[in-house]
């Protein structure tokens, strides 16, 4: 006996799907793609909210290029965990750089 996927794909009892196999993952990666190319270009596919709204983003990282905290206390401070913290900074060197890049590139000076 076989059984059907979503997409109408039959597999083998040996591939017999686990009842907590999550939906996405029955259906073949292509049409998956297809979908979330569809989803994205609606608005309709968006990441996990972020735990900090921009302001609080640019408090946190403005403390932490002060120096007066580390990244645990920060994370303390704030309730999020330090990979969050560590997110953020990434986050805003990735925008001042394309930032500089930016003013480089249009005939401005870089300092």
């Amino acid at each position: 006996m076989s059984h059907k996927g979503i997409s109408g794909q039959e597999f083998p009892p040996e591939e017999e799907l686990h009842s907590r196999t999550p939906a996405w993952l029955i259906v073949p990666s292509d049409l998956r793609e297809e979908v979330m190319k569809v989803a994205k270009a609606k608005g309709r596919l968006q990441g996990k909210q972020s735990k900090l709204n921009v302001r609080q983003e640019a408090h946190l990282v403005a403390l932490h290029r002060a120096g007066e905290h580390t990244v645990a206390e920060l994370g303390d401070l704030f309730g999020v965990a330090r990979s969050t913290v560590y997110r953020a900074i990434q986050r805003d060197d990735l925008r001042q750089r394309t930032q500089l890049a930016g003013r480089t590139a249009l005939g401005g000076s870089s300092s």
